[in-house]
C-alpha cells in the first residue's frame, strides 16, 4: 500500500491533502498535483490515510469521524492509529479504543460513512 497523508494546519484552520512527509522535518504541499511548497512539519498535523474507503467511496484518514451501526445500535467514533494492534481502529467518547480488526470480523466496513474529522468538526 502507498501511503497517502493529509495535513491540518492550526493556523488557517486548514485541510490539505496531496501531503508528502520530506526531508529534514518537512512537508512538501501539493495544490494542483504539479506544483509543490516545501513547509515545516511542526506547523501541521498530519494524518494518514487507513487505505479504506467508506461507503460512499471517500478515503478514510485518522482524525476522521465515522458513523456506523452494529447490533442494532448507532456509533460515531474517530479513526486513530491503534498502536497495541498495530493497525487503524476507532476511539470512542469514552477513549475505549476498537481495532478495525475486531470490527471488521463483526460486520463489513462499508458499513462506515465519514461524517467529518476532528479538527473541522471538534465537537462530533
Amino acid at each position: 500500500m502507498k501511503p497517502i497523508f493529509r495535513a491540518w494546519a492550526e493556523e488557517g484552520k486548514a485541510m490539505y491533502y496531496g501531503v508528502y512527509p520530506f526531508k529534514d522535518d518537512t512537508l512538501l504541499l501539493s495544490y494542483d498535483g504539479i506544483a509543490f511548497d516545501e513547509v515545516p512539519a511542526s506547523d501541521f498535523i498530519l494524518m494518514q490515510s487507513t487505505g479504506l474507503k467508506d461507503k460512499n467511496g471517500k478515503e478514510i484518514y485518522e482524525g476522521d469521524i465515522v458513523r456506523y451501526e452494529c447490533c442494532f445500535e448507532s456509533y460515531v467514533e474517530e479513526v486513530v492509529y491503534d498502536e497495541k494492534h498495530c493497525n487503524f481502529g476507532t476511539i470512542d467518547r469514552n477513549e475505549k479504543t476498537f481495532s478495525f480488526d475486531a470490527l471488521i470480523s463483526d460486520f463489513d466496513v462499508d458499513c462506515f460513512e465519514v461524517v467529518g474529522n476532528k479538527y473541522e468538526d471538534p465537537n462530533y
